[in-house]
């Protein structure tokens, strides 16, 4: 009996449909999505080189202006095999999502918004105390006295350990705790006669944007500079900024979520290397101050002009 030419054409078109689709949905039970805290460039730079180093498909939810449980719902549904969660409140909605490897970037203070699970990895963007200050004296190396507002409940690990470093190079740290928002204009004000700096941290407390404010008029007035943690507020009188590069971080990133793509179980992922710092100096702000490093080392760092 000859075999009927039109049977195996059909044949072969029937299986090459099963494989496209056995395809299609093996790619799409491996996808990685990607929650992320608000579409602004840092973040998506964070994504573009965890994109690049993983050398996989991330589908992002940026999550500002969206419903999260509709978000979390419709995430949930897909199945994917990793979430990367791009920002600390992308992280405290993405931990929602259990029995999925998480995978996090660009998080300030990590360990408030984790409880030691498991399935959760990723890098902080905390820079050691002592490193930012001995970059600050670079910049400012005849400050004396600094000062330092901090609510216990957020910040105060960062405040021991900014005390223990301005004590190792026989610098006093004038330190002020606050339990509130409203109390960090009178702390601002008890102590600005008592500085020749501010070293202003990430805490919710504190770093809200009109306490800010009244910080960067403090400095103004008593002409002192300010070590801040974010570029945006150099344009705003600040002078000095440590950030950490964000497509850096990304990438180290991204070598976690291909381990993790691999098998790898996210305890076990290797450590991620070195974080990129970048120091950026408000030089208009500096000068004014009589601040003017050494041009070796404003060759090494960005320079907001």
């Amino acid at each position: 009996m000859k075999p009927n030419p039109k049977m195996r054409d059909f044949c072969l078109a029937f299986f090459s449909l099963m494989m496209f689709f056995y395809s299609a949905s093996a790619a799409l039970a491996e996808e990685i999505i990607a929650l992320v805290t608000v579409k602004l460039p840092p973040y998506e730079e964070a994504l573009k080189g965890a994109e690049s180093a993983c050398g996989c498909a991330v589908k992002p939810y940026f999550l500002e202006g969206l419903n999260e449980s509709h978000v979390l719902a419709e995430v949930s549904a897909q199945s994917p095999k990793i979430l990367l969660a791009v920002g600390a409140h992308a992280l405290e909605v993405a931990k929602n999502i259990k029995g999925i490897p998480i995978v996090y970037s660009s998080v300030t203070k990590p360990n408030l918004v984790l409880s030691g699970e498991k399935n959760i990895i990723g890098m902080s963007m905390d820079v050691p105390m002592d490193q930012q200050l001995s970059r600050f004296l670079e910049v400012a190396p005849r400050i004396k006295r600094i000062g330092l507002i901090y609510d216990p409940k957020n910040s105060g690990l960062e405040a021991r350990e900014a005390e223990a470093a301005a004590k190792a190079r026989g610098l006093e740290l004038v330190a002020r705790a606050v339990n509130d928002s409203k109390e960090v204009p009178g702390a601002v004000d008890e102590i600005k006669q008592k500085i020749d700096a501010f070293w202003v941290v990430p805490d919710k407390t504190v770093t809200y944007e009109l306490a800010i404010e009244y910080i960067l008029s403090a400095s103004i007035e008593k002409w002192i500079p300010i070590l801040i943690f974010s570029e945006r507020y150099l344009k705003m009188g600040a002078t000095v900024s440590l950030n950490i590069n964000q497509l850096a971080m990304g990438i180290e990133v991204g070598k976690m979520l291909k381990e993790v793509m691999a098998g790898t179980k996210p305890q076990d992922v290797t450590p991620p290397g070195p974080r990129s710092m970048e120091v950026n100096i408000n030089t208009i702000t500096a000068r004014k101050l009589g601040l003017l490093p050494d041009e070796s080392y404003i060759k090494l760092v960005s320079l907001i002009k």
